[in-house]
């Protein structure tokens, strides 16, 4: 499942984004910006126990993957993001250089030139790398003799967290792991909701 998108035109020689006479950038096209699913996954668990006491996580990650994110589009498109904030009182000079290779001077408004932004996909496409804490179990088993001639051998009481914390990602704004659908739009993202954080009580009796 590649990614697809409007791509920036750039010089041959210096790789420097084109700029036309107005200072917008200039799109070469349809251009492929690698695997919306990723290739290398990877998880980590580990559990400790001491007397009645036990505490077992997990960590997991996926890697190698790209990720085209719809709400960073919009959120730049609008103005809603902290990268519109360069240039709102002077306006936009772009990085790069004119069809003749000089480098580009052209003031363009904030407005015009971040909303033109939407048209591509090149800003907005972003590694879909995570490391997340997934996991983690604490938990204490209640000793038969409490229970006395009880039913219950033993009661352990389970507190479980799952999606607790991102580790490491680079994907601004939204989580790596977000989708516009679970087909074959892979690799595309458009105001999704991160995953459900949990915190939940267990309590497994044995007779």
């Amino acid at each position: 499942a590649q990614i697809l998108g409007n791509g920036f035109k750039r010089d041959p020689k210096s790789g420097q984004v084109i700029f036309n006479s107005q200072g917008l950038p200039l799109t070469e096209g349809l251009k492929s910006f690698g695997s919306g699913i990723a290739p290398w996954t990877m998880g980590f668990t580990n559990s400790f126990r001491y007397k009645q006491f036990g505490l077992s996580f997990l960590i997991d990650g996926k890697f190698g993957g790209y990720i085209y994110s719809g709400t960073n589009a919009l959120a730049t498109r609008y103005g809603l993001s902290k990268a519109t904030l360069p240039g709102r009182e002077t306006g936009v000079v772009g990085q790069g250089v004119t069809e003749t290779g000089a480098p580009n001077t052209v003031v363009v408004a904030a407005q015009t030139y971040y909303s033109n932004l939407y048209n591509f996909a090149e800003p907005f496409v972003f590694s879909s790398d995570f490391i997340k804490l997934r996991q983690v179990i604490f938990d204490y088993v209640v000793p038969a003799k409490v229970f006395g001639k009880s039913l219950f051998k033993t009661v352990t009481i389970s507190i479980i967290g799952r999606n607790l914390w991102t580790i490491m990602k680079h994907t601004p704004i939204i989580d790596p792991e977000s989708v516009y659908s679970n087909n074959n739009a892979q690799g595309q993202e458009f105001a999704g909701l991160p995953m459900t954080r949990t915190i939940g009580l267990n309590l497994n009796f044995k007779f």
